[in-house]
């Protein structure tokens, strides 16, 4: 198995892809006029990336500090200590991705943060209890569970109350597609590097298509029931074959794919 630390930079990594494709395929610092003509910046291409890396990196390793200072880490109890921490990182990341492209945004910002603080509780329970037949470990995964949906339901409350902007759209349905995603993805036999790319990439493609629908006449609302089962149904695809110890071949003509698909839908929707 990896050690914390090569996981941590391995899903540093993912997270700094997906941060560098977010300005192409979502609403998170340029707009897009049509599917490749003129681009309008909103902040500066790389400082925002940077940022976010560098976030999602404190986060992660302060994570991991935290969770081996635990009496059973110390007592040699807990072997996988490091299989949770992509959660903080990759809400940290949008956290300061949006707050960047939503100036104002505090709702979007406050959103994110409050997922992640309410992830954290539940995380904390699941590495202290590894043991998958003890009570609270499976009241923790129940926990966990119902905080992705509850980032799920307050996007489509803040689409049906608050009358968002497209980007305010796209970024809500982003944060919780993100979220699905990485819990989603969460198999026995893989560890969080090996499927947290799709985590901030589902993301993008939820949010840029959900931001992009918007700006196309579709309500806000419309958008986000729409992708957010495009991107529960792409979770599953990629769950099938995560199963089948997909190559590097076969994962990059999936990346492919996903993305000529959201070109296909930005300029569908333009």
């Amino acid at each position: 198995m990896k050690s914390p630390r090569t996981q941590i930079l391995t899903v540093a990594a993912w997270l700094a892809l997906g941060a560098a494709l977010a300005p192409w395929v979502g609403p998170f610092g340029r707009t897009m006029q049509g599917a490749l003509g003129k681009v309008s910046w909103d902040f500066t291409l790389w400082a925002t990336p940077v940022w976010a890396l560098a976030v999602a990196a404190c986060a992660a390793l302060g994570t991991h500090e935290v969770i081996a200072a635990h009496p059973k880490a110390r007592r040699g109890e807990l072997s996988h200590t490091a299989h949770y921490w992509p959660t903080p990182a990759l809400v940290a990341a949008a956290a300061v991705v949006h707050a960047a492209r939503l100036r104002s945004g505090a709702a979007v910002e406050g959103l994110a943060v409050g997922v992640g603080a309410a992830m954290a509780g539940v995380l904390w329970l699941e590495w202290a209890t590894v043991d998958a037949a003890e009570r609270p470990y499976a009241r923790a995964r129940w926990a966990l569970n119902v905080a992705d949906y509850a980032a799920a339901l307050a996007a489509f409350t803040a689409a049906l109350t608050g009358n968002p902007t497209p980007a305010q759209a796209g970024a809500l349905c982003g944060v919780a597609a993100g979220l699905g995603t990485l819990d989603l993805l969460r198999l026995p036999d893989r560890t969080p590097d090996s499927v947290a790319l799709y985590a901030p990439l589902v993301g993008a493609i939820v949010g840029g298509g959900a931001s992009r629908m918007a700006q196309g006449g579709l309500s806000p609302t419309g958008a986000a029931l729409i992708l957010l089962l495009v991107a529960y149904a792409l979770t599953g695809v990629l769950q099938h074959h995560l199963r089948q110890q997909l190559t590097w071949r076969v994962r990059l003509e999936y990346f492919g794919l996903l993305v000529l698909g959201t070109l296909a839908l930005l300029r569908w929707v333009a």
